[in-house]
């Protein structure tokens, strides 16, 4: 609803975590539905309950697919924003570094606590 009524939205911050929107789903709504100017996603965890919990547990693998088959091709500049104890999970961290080597997506980590 947001990128259908926002179409010259280039970025959004946005908080996920056990009382907010799933990171993965948030993803594919981003390659899917996002308008052709949009290019910058930072996802914010302050959810401090989820420590220990992996990010993204599902695969990234066609979402980043889905963005790089997007017209006009622009790389996404994803930032992750998260407290110490939250981790990324490994698959999904090879995935980051494939679709980053690529030059699909620019990734960058921010922990905050």
């Amino acid at each position: 609803m947001i990128f259908n009524g926002c179409q010259k939205l280039e970025s959004i911050r946005v908080n996920c975590g056990e009382y907010y929107l799933n990171e993965s789903n948030l993803l594919q709504t981003v390659a899917k539905c996002s308008p052709k100017n949009f290019f910058k996603l930072k996802i914010f965890w302050d959810d401090y309950e989820d420590i220990g919990l992996e990010l993204f547990s599902e695969e990234l693998e066609p979402v980043f697919t889905s963005w790089a088959n997007r017209f006009p091709q622009k790389s996404l500049y994803l930032i992750l924003e998260y407290p110490d104890g939250l981790k990324v999970k490994k698959e999904s961290m090879e995935t980051i570094e494939k679709f980053k080597t690529l030059g699909v997506i620019k990734f960058k980590i921010l922990l905050n606590g």
